[in-house]
């Protein structure tokens, strides 16, 4: 696994916590990169295209995540058209569902 790391950081090797490794969680694990300033303790407000990350990275640790809600695939009802001709992957993964 690589990641990118801000300012400079990228060729250092981040020391990932003891339980660790690519399928921790048994399934594919969702990450995201945010600053320790970003990171709070208690509830967010949700909406039904919101799911939760396995890991939160800082620059200065590992955060693992109880995880609950789960994306089951994509939204199809919500990719505009706009969406579709910027990003052709997508069209390709409509034309295969269609079919």
């Amino acid at each position: 696994m690589a990641l990118a790391w801000a300012k400079g950081q990228a060729s250092q090797t981040p020391r990932w916590p003891s339980w660790w490794k690519p399928d921790c969680c048994g399934r594919t694990v969702i990450a995201t990169t945010v600053h320790e300033l970003q990171v709070i303790n208690g509830e967010l407000p949700e909406e039904e295209h919101d799911f939760h990350v396995d890991l939160i990275l800082t620059p200065a640790r590992v955060i693992r995540c109880e995880s609950a809600k789960r994306p089951t695939g994509l939204d199809w009802k919500n990719m505009t058209p706009e969406k579709l001709a910027a990003i052709p992957v997508l069209r390709e993964r409509l034309r295969s569902h269609r079919d």
